[in-house]
C-alpha cells in the first residue's frame, strides 16, 4: 500500500500503477488486522485517481470483488465460490481472497490504492475464520502473474463500468453470488452485537438487516459473522 501511494504522489493523475509483491510479512486487512502472505499467492495493488466527485469510493470493493469472481470462473468455471460483504471471496465458506480500499485526498482529485491478496498456492491462517487456497481447491498452481495477466483486465473493465453507468449494474451483478442471503446474521458494530436477517446491501453498498423488530437497518461499516 505505501509503496502505491509513494508512487502516486511523484506520478501525474493520469498515471495508474500495479504493484505484484513476492510475499507479505507485515500486510493489512479491514480493522488493523494483519494479514500474511507467502510466496506463490498473490499480493498486489493497484493505483490511481478517481474525480473527487466520484464520493462513495467504498464501491470500488464490490467492483473488486465481481472482477475477482469473473476471473476465477474463468480461470475454474466449475469453482463454487461467493461474495462475503464487504470485501471477502469465500470458497466453500473458507476464504480465499480479500480486498482493502484505502484513499489519500489531494486537491483536485483522490489517490486510490485497491489492495488484493489470494490465497493461490497456501491459505494464511486466521483466526477463527476458516481459509483455504486454489491449490487446496482445485489442485492445479497458477503463477501470481498468469492470475494478474486474466485480473487486470477485468478489473479495468468493471471500474470503467462503475464510473461511466454507477453502481445498480456492479450491485446487481454483487447480488448473484452473494453469500447468506436471507439468512440469519450476526453483526458487530459500533452498538455491539446485533442479529437479523441478511438482505443483500442497498444502492450505496451498505448492508441491510432485517432486525427482529421487523424493519430494516442499514449499516455502512460492520463485521459479518456467518449465520446464526
Amino acid at each position: 500500500m505505501e509503496e502505491a501511494f509513494l508512487w502516486l504522489q511523484i506520478h501525474p493523475p493520469e498515471q495508474s500503477c500495479v504493484i505484484l509483491a513476492d510475499t507479505q510479512t507485515k500486510g493489512r486487512g479491514r480493522r488493523g488486522r494483519a494479514w500474511e502472505s507467502f510466496q506463490g499467492n498473490l499480493s498486489m495493488s493497484i493505483g490511481f485517481y478517481l474525480p473527487l466527485s466520484v464520493e462513495n469510493f467504498s464501491e470500488l470493493s464490490f467492483v473488486t470483488a465481481i472482477a475477482l469472481g469473473e476471473t476465477l470462473k474463468m480461470l475454474y468455471p466449475e469453482m463454487a465460490f461467493g461474495y462475503k460483504w464487504p470485501n471477502d471471496i469465500l470458497i466453500q465458506g473458507k476464504k480465499v481472497a480479500g480486498i482493502l480500499i484505502e484513499t489519500d485526498c489531494k486537491q483536485h482529485s483522490r489517490a486510490v490504492v485497491v489492495g488484493i491478496g489470494v490465497n493461490l498456492k497456501q491459505s494464511s491462517p486466521l483466526k477463527n475464520y476458516p481459509t483455504t487456497s486454489i491449490y487446496n481447491e482445485t489442485h492445479v498452481i497458477i503463477s501470481p502473474e498468469d492470475f494478474l495477466g486474466a485480473l487486470i483486465p477485468l478489473f479495468d473493465r468493471y471500474k470503467d463500468l462503475w464510473l461511466k453507468e454507477g453502481f445498480l449494474k456492479i450491485s446487481q451483478e454483487w447480488h448473484k453470488k452473494a453469500l447468506y442471503l436471507e439468512q440469519p446474521m450476526s453483526i458487530l458494530t459500533a452498538e455491539g452485537l446485533l442479529k437479523g436477517i441478511f438482505q443483500g446491501m442497498d444502492a450505496r453498498g451498505h448492508l441491510k438487516l432485517q432486525v427482529p423488530s421487523g424493519g430494516v437497518r442499514t449499516f455502512s461499516a460492520a463485521e459479518t459473522i456467518k449465520p446464526d
